[in-house]
């Protein structure tokens, strides 16, 4: 959503909802990993790519904290957009039930 018109709260309602994605999809890797162990975890394709987005944006989130680079200038920031991937396959996974 990136916007040469966003104003400061929409700025800061983006931030906010990264950090928070970013917290949740950790702890549920970490759930699965956990439970799963690390082999169970890596045998499904989708948890592979759960982990990768995780990676990413841990170190995305570790790089903004630390002021090293800019949020909209990010590479990253395509990655972000993977997330909604995510979502959308926890949604259609939600209907099979």
């Amino acid at each position: 959503m990136d916007n040469y018109t966003n104003a400061i709260s929409t700025e800061n309602f983006l931030k906010l909802s990264n950090k928070w994605f970013t917290i949740i999809f950790t702890i549920e890797m970490l759930f699965k990993i956990i439970a799963l162990g690390c082999r169970g975890y890596a045998r499904e394709g989708y948890n592979l790519f759960d982990g990768v987005l995780v990676m990413i944006s841990l170190f995305d989130f570790s790089l903004e904290e630390f002021d090293i680079i800019e949020i909209n200038t990010s590479v990253i920031t395509v990655f972000r957009s993977l997330r909604v991937l995510k979502i959308l396959k926890l949604a259609t996974k939600n209907e099979d039930l």
